[in-house]
């Protein structure tokens, strides 16, 4: 899953990811100005386990973290319209 967002000039995703031998993980990761994805680290975020099930629920967790930490946040999407890929 998805979710792009702009602070302080940088394009920013949040990507939440599923791989069925752990939970779920979300990392914060920058994005180029052509939308493709910086190739250096990710910034894990220190989101609790998840089930399978419980996505939604980390989703939120993930927004209310993005908004304590960046000032001006500018939503490139929805926040409840997330891209779902393999979720």
């Amino acid at each position: 899953c998805y979710c792009y967002f702009e602070a302080d000039g940088q394009k920013y995703c949040i990507y939440l990811r599923w791989r069925w031998d752990d939970p779920w993980t979300a990392q914060l990761v920058p994005v180029m100005q052509d939308g493709e994805f910086y190739s250096g680290p990710w910034e894990y975020l220190d989101v609790p386990d998840y089930i399978h099930d419980g996505y939604e629920n980390l989703q939120k967790l993930c927004l209310r973290m993005i908004s304590e930490r960046f000032n001006n946040i500018c939503w490139l999407q929805k926040p409840v319209a997330w891209y779902k890929v393999n979720c």
